[in-house]
């Protein structure tokens, strides 16, 4: 029997080449490396005022230093951060708690780095529990402070919702419910007046024909 060649399936192009990284870890990258070189600016002008203030012997070693430590605290914990943050979900949608935890995980994380080429090992073990709690602890103030200057919102502060108020701010539905209620009363008010009517019409016309029938043996009797 003759064998049947089975056409191989070819792959499908995908949109990320192999070696590339993915356009949200790649713009995260960038975004860590651009805030990294803004505080490695600073933390350098910073280093050479302190190393002048110190009266080190080597102030410009001591600024570049500075400017790297600041770097490199940057823009790993901005990363890291970022990625954290994103392996929960949507930003809009993460909770404040789920914030504490990412900057916690980030701020362990940014000290590695530095604290293994400067400091040596036996830095990082303190380095991350205190780095943990400034990032913990900042992102908690930073909670507390964009709920205490976010607005609050009309139902608690209107008056109208306050148990001392005689009346009820009703919904749309219950408006709507209530609106059909008073029609359906009044449909059946109308429909008992229209009722009444007919029913004075048809006394007064029977009043009317009785008062003719009055009337014709009146007549008769004119005519004898």
């Amino acid at each position: 029997m003759s064998q049947q060649t089975v056409p191989k399936a070819q792959p499908r192009p995908s949109n990320t080449k192999q070696g590339e990284l993915p356009d949200e870890v790649g713009h995260i990258l960038v975004k860590s490396l651009q805030l990294g070189a803004g505080a490695g600016a600073c933390g350098t002008l910073f280093g050479a005022t302190a190393g002048i203030i110190r009266a080190t012997p080597t102030p410009f070693l001591f600024s570049l230093v500075t400017g790297f430590q600041w770097f490199g605290l940057s823009s790993v914990f901005y990363g890291t951060r970022k990625l954290a943050i994103q392996r929960y979900g949507p930003e809009h949608k993460v909770t404040p708690r789920q914030k504490v935890e990412a900057s916690a995980i980030a701020g362990a994380v940014s000290v590695v780095p530095i604290g293994l080429l400067l400091r040596g090992p036996r830095s990082i073990l303190p380095g991350v529990f205190v780095f943990s709690l400034l990032g913990a602890g900042g992102q908690y103030a930073a909670n507390r402070w964009s709920a205490s200057e976010s607005p609050p919102s009309v139902e608690k502060t209107s008056w109208v919702n306050s148990r001392w108020s005689p009346m009820t701010k009703l919904s749309d539905e219950q408006y709507e419910t209530l609106l059909e209620d008073k029609i359906l009363k009044l449909d059946a008010d109308i429909a008992v007046i229209n009722d009444n009517i007919a029913v004075l019409k048809a006394q007064k016309e029977a009043q009317k024909a009785t008062d003719n029938v009055a009337k014709q043996p009146s007549l008769r009797d004119d005519k004898r």
